[in-house]
């Protein structure tokens, strides 16, 4: 077994610096439309909706 067999059986939190930070951008999206128009809605977990439309401009 190696080192990270070994982290992640143990199921033990483990912290690691890394050298070069990656950045992550996530999307958060409720509602979506697939190529033949059928939209699919999910529940707003989050109620990242309530806060109205968000553009660029309001960063």
């Amino acid at each position: 077994m190696n080192n990270v067999d070994g982290a992640f059986n143990s199921n033990e939190r483990l912290d690691v610096d890394i050298k070069k930070p990656v950045p992550i951008h996530t999307t958060y999206i409720t509602a979506w439309a697939n190529r033949y128009g059928s939209v699919s809605f999910r529940d707003d977990v989050y109620e990242f909706d309530a806060q109205g439309r968000v553009t660029f401009d309001d960063i």
